[in-house]
């Protein structure tokens, strides 16, 4: 009985921990900083964790896509196919977010593609999971454009 209730305490601090983890990833995005403690934990509880082995695609240039991507564990490389050549356009690592153009804009396909460079392991947030949960993306980004103290400075110096 008491290693039952040992377990048990030690899963639940691990995924207390693991919560805590990908909710400071989470905040680090400047569109999510306006969001509650406690949206920012419903939001985490439906997201995936995915894995990828070491040079899977994650992403294909000019798929549409309606995801957004959280680097966990490993790296990965973003590649623009222009005029025949393939040209690498930046690096991600750990605590590093990509697709977020595409989980903002309905209907906008992937301006580059993305390849594991390491085994990764990614937090994906689906842009319907989050209308769910917090409403729809617009909405936040006027909130927190109302919020953001560049906006809030700017009106205070205008003629």
């Amino acid at each position: 009985e008491l290693e039952t209730e040992v377990w048990l305490i030690t899963v639940w601090q691990h995924q207390k921990e693991k919560a805590e983890t990908w909710q400071a990833l989470v905040r680090k995005v400047r569109l999510f900083e306006s969001l509650s403690d406690e949206q920012l934990a419903q939001l985490v509880d439906v997201m995936q964790q995915r894995t990828y082995a070491e040079g899977q695609k994650i992403l294909q240039q000019g798929e549409t896509g309606t995801e957004m991507f959280f680097v966990l564990e490993g790296t990965c490389v973003a590649t623009i196919q222009s005029a025949g050549d393939e040209l690498q356009a930046k690096s991600y690592g750990e605590g590093d977010f990509f697709g977020e153009l595409c989980f903002l804009k309905d209907a906008t396909s992937r301006s580059a593609s993305v390849t594991a460079t390491s085994k990764l392991k990614l937090l994906v947030l689906e842009r319907e999971q989050f209308h769910r949960m917090i409403g729809p993306v617009d909405d936040l980004q006027k909130q927190s454009y109302m919020y953001d103290p560049r906006k809030q400075i700017a009106e205070y110096f205008k003629p």
